[in-house]
């Protein structure tokens, strides 16, 4: 039995989920509920930029994991500080979880060898449960964020979903994703987790593909559908990131082991580290439309913050 996704059904208007059974269903109340999620991870950022871009940040907290290990992803004691040299290997104190799998092996309703997914929303409030997790499906949350959350949203945010019932809009948005969702984000992970030389080689020709694929869709285009921000640009972001940070960390490491190898101590490795990746120049240099896309929004701390550039090896 696997852990139950719910969804957010605000109090007042029309919603899609609406027809869910009210067990299956969760009114947004700030305070409430908490975003868990890795900095690294393409799905994640969707969540953890779509909550910066609404201005939820006062109503729904936030958890993020630094780093890596071998029990997942490890939790700091605070989301705002990445680990200067390495993992800390801390944890999270409103969680009381070192890793985002410590969290699944808390809930009932998993089962060991099932996937322990992430991003996550856990219920802050459950007196019984500390860190239920209460969804873990990336564009329901933030379909949900962007629509039935959009009481709180701040004055001037963008509207990820439609909220007039555009529904070209809409499906434009949805076809978007639908072939970032196959084409392009999934290939992230399997570079990273390829069991053999070969796997990986055949995930890297996959994102070269679809990065061709998408810099002639995005000729002639600012953003990926009008002229606003949309859903489909935060899960296009937060799938560049990934991939800009795969390529500024081999940089990093040749950079950074010559350094070493030639007596360097570690911060005169670490220089030497970050100064390959600036020579490296940009990750999507091949891809002129995409650079330019990709470029516009990292220079806007809501979408790419100093310390995740930092922590990422792309400062």
């Amino acid at each position: 039995m696997s852990v139950q996704s719910l969804r957010f059904i605000p109090s007042e208007g029309s919603f899609p989920a609406a027809d869910y059974p009210a067990e299956f269903t969760l009114q947004p109340e700030p305070g409430h509920y908490r975003i868990v999620g890795f900095m690294g991870c393409p799905w994640c950022r969707r969540v953890i930029t779509a909550r910066r871009l609404l201005g939820l940040e006062p109503v729904l907290a936030a958890s993020v994991a630094w780093s890596a290990s071998a029990d997942g992803f490890v939790f700091e004691d605070s989301e705002e500080i990445a680990p200067a040299t390495g993992p800390k290997l801390g944890f999270d104190p409103d969680l009381r979880s070192r890793t985002h799998q410590e969290l699944y092996r808390r809930q009932s309703s998993w089962e060991p060898g099932e996937p322990t997914p992430v991003p996550v929303v856990v219920n802050d409030r459950n007196p019984h449960f500390l860190g239920e997790i209460v969804m873990n499906k990336t564009d329901q949350i933030v379909y949900d964020l962007a629509v039935a959350w959009s009481a709180y949203h701040a004055e001037g945010a963008p509207q990820l979903h439609p909220l007039d019932g555009d529904e070209e809009v809409a499906e434009q948005i949805a076809a978007f994703l639908n072939w970032l969702n196959e084409d392009l984000t999934p290939y992230w992970g399997k570079v990273k987790n390829a069991a053999t030389q070969e796997d990986k080689d055949l995930a890297q020709r996959r994102i070269v593909e679809a990065l061709v694929n998408l810099n002639d869709y995005l000729k002639d285009r600012d953003l990926t559908v009008d002229a606003q921000i949309r859903a489909s640009d935060v899960a296009l972001f937060a799938t560049l990131i990934p991939l800009a940070a795969m390529h500024a960390e081999a940089a990093y490491q040749v950079g950074y082991e010559s350094a070493i190898r030639q007596g360097a101590d570690e911060e005169g490795a670490e220089v030497a580290g970050f100064d390959a990746v600036a020579r490296a120049g940009s990750p999507f240099a091949d891809w002129s439309e995409v650079d330019r896309y990709y470029q516009r929004l990292a220079k806007d701390p809501v979408w790419l913050t100093d310390a995740e550039r930092k922590a990422l090896r792309l400062a």
